[in-house]
C-alpha cells in the first residue's frame, strides 16, 4: 500500500508540475514551481550560475516530490473512507482545495522567510496557479491510486 501510495504520488506531482510549466508556457510568465524554488533556496548573497544551479535545482525537486508524497498520505489519510468506499467527486475536490490553500500559506511564508522579493515572479498569479495545481494534484492522486490496481 506504502508503495502504491509513492508512485501514485509521484504520477500526481508530475502531473500538477507539468499544469503550471504549461500555464507558465501559455501566459508567458514565471511560473516554474521548480525554478522558483530553486532561487528561493540559494543563498541570499549568491546568484546561483550554470556551475552551482545543479545542487540547488536537484534539493528543489526532491523537496517539491517530498511534499507531494505527504499531501498525498494527507489525502488518504485525511478522509479515512477514502480507502473503505469508492471516493466520491466531493471528497477530493474538498482535498486539493485544502491542499491548494496550505500550499499558498506555505509558499507565502517560505517568501517571506527567503525574501521572495528578489526574485521576478508574478506572485499573485503564481499563487492562483499553485491553488488550481493542488486540485489537479489531488484527483490525479484519485486516478493513479484508485484506477492503477
Amino acid at each position: 500500500m506504502i508503495a502504491k501510495i509513492i508512485l501514485s504520488t509521484l504520477a500526481a506531482t508530475a502531473v500538477m508540475t507539468l499544469f503550471t510549466n504549461m500555464a507558465a508556457m501559455l501566459l508567458k510568465k514565471n511560473l516554474f514551481v521548480i525554478r522558483i524554488l530553486t532561487r528561493l533556496l540559494e543563498r541570499k548573497s549568491e546568484r546561483v550560475n550554470q556551475k552551482n544551479f545543479f545542487p540547488y535545482w536537484a534539493l528543489a525537486t526532491i523537496i517539491h516530490y517530498l511534499i507531494g508524497i505527504f499531501f498525498a498520505f494527507v489525502c488518504l489519510y485525511w478522509a479515512p473512507k477514502l480507502l473503505q468506499t469508492t471516493p466520491v467527486f466531493g471528497d477530493w475536490l474538498t482535498c486539493g482545495l485544502i491542499l491548494g490553500v496550505v500550499a499558498v500559506v506555505s509558499w507565502i511564508t517560505l517568501k517571506k522567510i527567503r525574501d521572495g522579493s528578489r526574485l521576478d515572479a508574478p506572485w499573485k498569479l503564481f499563487y492562483v496557479v499553485i491553488f488550481l495545481g493542488h486540485i489537479v494534484f489531488s484527483f490525479t492522486l484519485y486516478y493513479a491510486y484508485f484506477k492503477f490496481n
